[in-house]
């Protein structure tokens, strides 16, 4: 589930060039489609909460994976832009949907004891959707044609869904889901989107811009950049899972790894800020944030839920919105900062100042 909802994350990044030039149209278009899917990822996870507190997660999370599978064949039919928009709106509405499903399936399904271990491992399998389809869709276009490579890679969309339709047991919805309002006005809810947004946020957003800062600090291949940079998406694969399990083990609280992994993040991008700072320096820091800003996953998550009992859909739907809606907002601001200053130091300066921000506004949980 948490694979296949994901994979339209990243899948068209390595068939730019080809898919530009036959459609006709530039780097501009280009980003006001990743902008049409990720505003509409984020304000669909708060409904999607709500549905699934009103009406399950399973029902939901197919709804959702229908969708995904239906943006992904279709990229193989567009004729221009305005195909392509509408495409991306409803990959987002479906991604929006399965995403949020998923996580609330995975907090529903095992024993309450259990809930850390299974969000950490469900925050993997997301990432490695989208690493899957940064591999995958690349490796299908330069044999087959870009067109093709969406299809193909649609039917295995199709088959999760499929296994997921067949082996995945309903889950109630709650018995007296509250109304979102109740969601809306509590600040323990909004603290928490704001770790979200500086852990999960910040790791897809370091993503976006971290190959582009190792080509024009130290003059690496894009090649070489881009397989460095990689790590902080990627060891979200495993920093997840594990720390889903400290939380399961007890070896520490959800609050202690929330602080601990926002304070490490905000070193690692103060690192990556100062100029000058070595090679390898900087390689320990990418993959400093790669572990940190994904680690916390499952302990956010968790304590998300059970900060509103009677509206837990509705508050994990707010926290991903606030986290998707910052990689929306945040990715152009960086490219401003990057084009009026001509260097890094100046935005990774103040994501660091944000996250110790939130670090402070921890201390309210």
């Amino acid at each position: 589930m948490g694979w296949a909802a994901t994979t339209n994350y990243t899948y068209h990044a390595a068939v730019l060039p080809g898919r530009m030039a036959e459609l006709g149209f530039g780097p501009v278009e280009e980003g006001l489609l990743s902008t049409a899917f990720f505003v509409t990822l984020g304000v669909a996870c708060v409904p999607a909460g709500l549905w699934c507190d009103r009406r399950g997660p399973t029902g939901v999370g197919t709804a959702g994976l229908l969708m995904v599978f239906a943006s992904n064949l279709l990229l193989g039919a567009v004729r221009g832009l305005p195909d392509l928009v509408l495409v991306k709106v409803l990959g987002g509405l479906g991604c929006a949907l399965a995403f949020v499903a998923g996580m609330r399936y995975a907090a529903l399904v095992v024993e309450p004891a259990r809930v850390p271990r299974a969000l950490g491992f469900y925050g993997g399998f997301v990432q490695l959707g989208g690493g899957t389809s940064l591999y995958l869709v690349p490796l299908l276009a330069s044999r087959l044609g870009w067109r093709p490579a969406f299809v193909i890679s649609s039917g295995l969309v199709a088959l999760s869904t499929m296994a997921w339709w067949a082996l995945a047991p309903a889950i109630r919805p709650a018995a007296s889901a509250a109304p979102l309002t109740e969601a809306m006005q509590s600040r323990r809810v909004w603290t928490l989107g704001l770790v979200h947004a500086a852990t999960f946020g910040l790791a897809v957003l370091t993503g976006i811009w971290i190959t582009t800062f190792l080509v024009h600090e130290f003059d690496l291949t894009l090649v070489h950049a881009g397989a460095a940079g990689s790590a902080i998406l990627a060891l979200g694969v495993l920093s997840r899972p594990l720390g889903g399990l400290v939380v399961d083990r007890g070896w520490l609280g959800a609050a202690a790894v929330m602080r601990l992994t926002v304070l490490a993040g905000a070193i690692g991008l103060l690192v990556l800020a100062w100029p000058g700072r070595p090679l390898a320096v900087a390689a320990l820091a990418i993959g400093t944030l790669g572990v940190a800003l994904n680690a916390p996953y499952a302990a956010v998550m968790q304590t998300t839920a059970g900060a509103l009992p009677r509206a837990s859909g509705a508050a994990v739907g707010l926290v991903s919105g606030i986290g998707v809606v910052s990689i929306a907002a945040g990715a152009p601001a960086v490219g401003a900062l990057l084009a009026a200053t001509g260097g890094f130091a100046l935005p990774l300066a103040l994501l660091a100042a944000y996250s110790l921000a939130v670090l402070w506004t921890l201390s309210t949980l």
